[in-house]
């Protein structure tokens, strides 16, 4: 009597251990396995200390990501150029660059870029840049999140537009990030914010 009983709560284990199985595997099944979606990073909560920069081009290394969000979609237009390029620097007027740089243009006209001078820079340059950035006219400087040691950020209006700006050393490095609307009534508060995170990505894709 003893064998048959043993047999059938052997059944019922091996069925139970199936049914939980299966309900295991659907599950795993129902949950959502996609990637999580992209989010930036605000400048105020990103360490920049620890970042070094190569003065070398970095254009192909910024998460595309980075960008939809800094334009609020795909680009529109990209260009960039490398030391001893000559580049437009306003309509009819080119200069030979001296720097690593790049540009992203959206459909309605804002544009992200970034640049880091091709010459190393050193803390006592440095510190001169930061004091002719403070001066440059249209533009407010304000204490900012340090993007780099030293750094400046900028807010600039004028007829063309608002742009927004972050530029420190990193390194041996000098980088500068903007963020421009075409729209002079743009809100700058909402351009300062998305212009930080963008630096952020710059930051990230330049340092590799």
């Amino acid at each position: 009597m003893r064998r048959p009983v043993l047999v059938a709560l052997l059944a019922l284990v091996v069925t139970g251990a199936g049914v939980t199985a299966g309900t295991l595997l659907l599950d795993s099944d129902e949950r959502p396995s996609g990637p999580s979606a992209f989010a930036t990073t605000p400048l105020a909560t990103f360490d920049t200390s620890t970042l070094t920069v190569p003065r070398a081009s970095f254009c192909d290394a910024v998460d595309p990501r980075q960008v939809e969000a800094a334009l609020g979609g795909e680009p529109a237009d990209t260009a960039s150029y490398e030391n001893g390029d000559e580049v437009a620097l306003a309509d009819g007027v080119t200069d030979v660059a001296h720097e690593f740089g790049c540009a992203w243009t959206g459909a309605e006209g804002d544009q992200a870029r970034a640049w880091v001078f091709a010459p190393p820079v050193d803390r006592g340059r440095a510190k001169r840049l930061v004091r002719d950035a403070e001066r440059t006219e249209g533009c407010d400087a304000s204490p900012t999140p340090p993007y780099g040691a030293p750094s400046v950020g900028l807010t600039c209006a004028d007829s063309d537009g608002v742009r927004a700006s972050y530029q420190g050393l990193f390194g041996d490095a000098w980088l500068t990030c903007e963020l421009s609307a075409p729209d002079p009534g743009t809100d700058r508060a909402a351009l300062v914010e998305r212009a930080g995170a963008w630096c952020v990505g710059v930051a990230l894709g330049a340092s590799g």
